[in-house]
């Protein structure tokens, strides 16, 4: 099976390629190359947000599975960073709407049957504030309203 990784040199993609890798075939992408890549992957540096059109069919040509792991940080460090603070943060997330939106419609005009989204928990990211730590409850079930963190989550909630 084909895959590609968006995302790939980030922390989340790093930790699941090795599990990725086994018995696929790996067409990587991130705007800076990974420091490992699986043996028989490709790399192709790609700016989800700059890409052409052109740069982003060929990317997704020939690709069964994407693994959208892409992300660009609203914070200064990381999400919980407390600067700049959560009401300052909307154009840093909505690159991120804009980026899965990308990945969407490439996969979609590519005829990829199958998008993975490895995605924040941000669209019900309230729930485990204020009830799972609390231990009131243990997960977020599907029927669950969405109940967002942030302008990210708020997105993502709302597809």
């Amino acid at each position: 099976m084909k895959i590609l990784v968006t995302g790939a040199a980030g922390h989340v993609a790093t930790l699941a390629m090795p599990g990725i890798a086994e018995g696929h075939s790996l067409r990587l992408t991130d705007i800076r190359r990974p420091e490992h890549l699986p043996s028989g992957s490709e790399f192709v540096k790609t700016d989800l947000l700059e890409a052409d059109g052109e740069t982003l069919k060929s990317l997704f040509e020939g690709i069964e599975v994407v693994v959208h792991a892409a992300y660009v940080p609203s914070g200064e460090r990381d999400v919980y960073s407390l600067l700049p603070p959560q009401i300052d943060r909307f154009d840093a997330e909505m690159k991120n709407v804009i980026a899965a939106q990308r990945v969407y419609r490439g996969a979609y005009d590519a005829g990829v049957r199958r998008v993975v989204i490895v995605s924040s928990n941000h669209a019900a990211d309230w729930y485990e504030h204020a009830e799972i730590h609390a231990r009131l409850r243990d997960m977020v079930y599907p029927t669950d309203y969405p109940l967002a963190d942030n302008f990210y989550g708020w997105a993502k909630a709302s597809y």
